[in-house]
Formats: C-alpha cells, sequence, structure tokens
C-alpha cells in the first residue's frame, strides 16, 4: 500500500479486498461459493458509553473504562442450492458458521471486527431451492482491527529521550510498551505529550512491560501493577510525540506495539 497525508495525518491507500466472510476455526465465506448472497448490509456507529467509575485494585487506579457502546452489524439476503438437498446443505452450514459465537468478521480482507451472535431468522421458499435470512451480529467491542500487530524499537543510553510513533487508524488504540536492559534501570517514566498521558513506574527493572490492553504491568514476567501511577499509554491517529526518562543513564531498549485500530 501507498500512503497519503491528509491534514497532517498519514493513511495508507486502500488496496484491499472486499467480501464478507468470518473466521472462527476456519474461514467460511458469505459468498455464491456457500450458496449465499448477501442482498443487505449495515451498521450503525456506536453511541458515547459513560464510564463506570472502578475502584482502586494494588495501587493503580483506571480512569477510563469503555468509550463506546457496541455495534451491530445487519445482514440479509438469500441462501440457495442447485437441488433440495444442495439448498439443505448450505443452510445447515450457514447457521453453523453464524451460530458458532465469538468470531472475527471480515468486511475487508485486510481488517476485521469481534462479533457475538445476535437475532438470526430464515425462511424457505417455496421449492425448496431457495431461502431468505436476516442476521443482527452484536460487536461489543465496536472497533475494526487491523490484521496483525505494529510496532517500533528505539535505543537509547539518555535520561531523557524523544521519540515518535505513527498510527495509519483514525482512532486512539491501546499501546504495549516494553523496556528492556542488561541492567538495571530505574523509575522509568513514558509520556505521550499527543495524548498527554504519562505512565510511571517506581523502581527498578530489566524487563519491565507496561499493556493497555489488559490494563497489566509486569516485572521480570512477574505482577508489578502495584508500582505503577498514572494513565496507560494509547496512541493516538497518525503522529505521536513520547518522551521517555530514567534516573540514570542506562543503555536501554523501548518497544512499543500497537494494533491500528478503525472506527
Amino acid at each position: 500500500m501507498g500512503e497519503t497525508a491528509v491534514r497532517g495525518l498519514w493513511i495508507k491507500d486502500m488496496t484491499a479486498t472486499f467480501g464478507y466472510k468470518l473466521y472462527n476455526t476456519a474461514e467460511f465465506a458469505l459468498s455464491t461459493a456457500n450458496g449465499i448472497r448477501v442482498q443487505e448490509y449495515s451498521e450503525d456507529l456506536s453511541s458515547k458509553a459513560y464510564p463506570i467509575p472502578i475502584p482502586r485494585r494494588h495501587g493503580s487506579r483506571i480512569d477510563d473504562t469503555q468509550k463506546l457502546n457496541q455495534r451491530t452489524i445487519s445482514l440479509g439476503g438469500k441462501i440457495v442450492g442447485a437441488t433440495e438437498e444442495g439448498y439443505r446443505t448450505n443452510v445447515n452450514t450457514f447457521l453453523k458458521n453464524i451460530k458458532y459465537g465469538k468470531q472475527k468478521f471480515y468486511k475487508f480482507d485486510d481488517r476485521y471486527i469481534w462479533t457475538n451472535n445476535g437475532t438470526l431468522y430464515t425462511r424457505d421458499g417455496p421449492t425448496m431451492l431457495w431461502g431468505d435470512f436476516t442476521a443482527e451480529l452484536i460487536c461489543v467491542d465496536p472497533f475494526w482491527y487491523a490484521l496483525s500487530e505494529s510496532n517500533n524499537i528505539f535505543s537509547t543510553a539518555a535520561t531523557t529521550y524523544n521519540f515518535s510513533v505513527t498510527t495509519y487508524g483514525n482512532t486512539t488504540t491501546p499501546a504495549r510498551i516494553k523496556i528492556a536492559s542488561a541492567s538495571n534501570f530505574t523509575n522509568p517514566v513514558i509520556t505521550n505529550s499527543t495524548l498527554v498521558q504519562t505512565a510511571t513506574y517506581t523502581g527498578a527493572s530489566t524487563d519491565l512491560i507496561e499493556n493497555t490492553t489488559n490494563f497489566t504491568v509486569t516485572s521480570g514476567g512477574s505482577n508489578a501493577l502495584s508500582n505503577f501511577t498514572g494513565t496507560f499509554i494509547e496512541l493516538a491517529p497518525g503522529l505521536n510525540n513520547l518522551v521517555f526518562t530514567q534516573n540514570a543513564a542506562v543503555s536501554v531498549t523501548i518497544t512499543v506495539y500497537w494494533t491500528d485500530r478503525f472506527y
């Protein structure tokens, strides 16, 4: 994909393939290959959800809860078969896959959204060679996600280090930040000045991971959330200016992981 600048943001040019499919243990295309003809598609834009207070846990306070309500995707169309038995087989296969449970739903082949079962309606045609269906998919997490995780790696031995990360989604996305070193670094602080967020770790570590998706902090693989204060770091769409500080000049490697997210 190429890249295009739009009002200071960088987006990737669309080269994705359009086609509805589900993925649980195997890919299932909602296409004529499985006797399905999607004729109607709609999805709502989820409204704002108001935060719910969460008690302190392990010395940390989580300010942000779910920001948006669920999204609903509605599909409608026909299920067809060359014979009555073929039609019944296609209906059974469709029902097995659409009622599987939580799974990935694709509209474009370069991003997905998590869906759960909603309402489903089928009606056989008079010849038993075709039938109508409507299906509703519930997306508790209302965001679309890129297929793969991205990362940027930085190295520094300074007590203050400025760096930047650029995302290609159109909404904020959680970050996972790993700080590693051959020797102890102390009191590391990560600030995203673009979103005015600061994550502070008090203490020494050689392998620190702060995970905004799960609200976890580990040091050497062990729970260290009690040493964490501030805000778990997110990344804004486009350019993010970040700052790393530490007490003493120790060589560290900082890896920022994220998945581009779309509204």
